[in-house]
């Protein structure tokens, strides 16, 4: 689980409720409720359509999901492979093919070793990479979309409790309740959009980008690989993909691997 996303919203959750726990009663009200979730809700399922909203548990389980992209292995892999390809040429990968884990990885070595063009497997494998884009931007649309909706909502909620409370002005009594009961949607809908949905599209976004550059770096060791290109210049060029806590992580992992191999020798 991301645990990130479980604190953040916990957080922001947590301060709502503690700052109204006094009173907390006051913020509870079952119409406000009905308008406020349901009307987003549906207008949302209007906005995107049923085909994709019937993903939303898929879209929810995705944010809070932990994803990590081992980055340092994959590289060690690809110069792994470059190696070998250089010694035996590129018919030997087809060899370390059915014990790799990553199906992309497999898919473009696959290509390589078929005798696909460099310019083809290119093609084949920006486009894998387009159709996951576009699958992610599914889920961050119905956030983004439902985070819209929800003030409108609130604000709608809002205005039809100033109706109700309109027509009992001759109770002056009544006035401050009913405007208190008025504006709970408007609460809802704020909560909603800023403190749920729009964080959720926003977190969904992060970690899309975050695949996307672990397979651009993929695409650009595959490519190196066919072309035979020094895995030593290889290498380098993959490690410009890591981050600064990357790269040292990627340095500590080759000083041990160096280390073994002076044990075994």
């Amino acid at each position: 689980m991301d645990i990130g996303v479980i604190g953040g919203l916990g957080i922001t959750m947590g301060l709502i409720l503690l700052s109204i726990i006094g009173d907390l009663r006051s913020f509870i009200d079952f119409n406000s409720v009905l308008v406020t979730i349901g009307g987003s809700f549906g207008s949302t399922l209007v906005a995107v359509g049923f085909e994709r909203m019937k993903n939303l548990p898929k879209y929810l389980m995705a944010v809070f999901k932990t994803k990590k992209f081992d980055k340092a292995n994959t590289i060690k892999l690809l110069v792994d492979l470059s190696n070998k390809a250089r010694r035996e040429g590129l018919l030997a990968l087809e060899d370390s093919i059915e014990g790799l884990d990553d199906p992309f990885v497999k898919r473009g070595l696959q290509l390589v070793v078929d005798g696909v063009e460099p310019e083809s497997v290119q093609n084949i494998l920006n486009l894998d990479i387009d159709a996951m884009q576009n699958r992610h931007a599914d889920g961050k649309m119905i956030f983004d979309v439902w985070a819209g909706f929800a003030p409108s909502f609130g604000m709608l909620g809002t205005i039809m409790g100033l109706v109700q409370m309109l027509k009992r002005l001759d109770d002056p009594s009544t006035i401050g309740p009913a405007m208190a009961l008025a504006l709970i949607t408007t609460f809802y809908g704020a909560v909603m959009a800023y403190g749920v949905f729009q964080p959720m599209g926003n977190t969904l976004q992060r970690k899309s980008d975050m695949e996307t550059d672990y397979r651009q770096m993929i695409v650009e060791g595959i490519l190196g690989i066919q072309s035979g290109e020094n895995p030593r210049l290889l290498e380098e060029r993959l490690v410009s993909f890591l981050s600064p806590a990357e790269r040292q992580q990627y340095d500590k992992m080759k000083s041990q691997r160096g280390e073994e191999v002076a044990e075994v020798a």
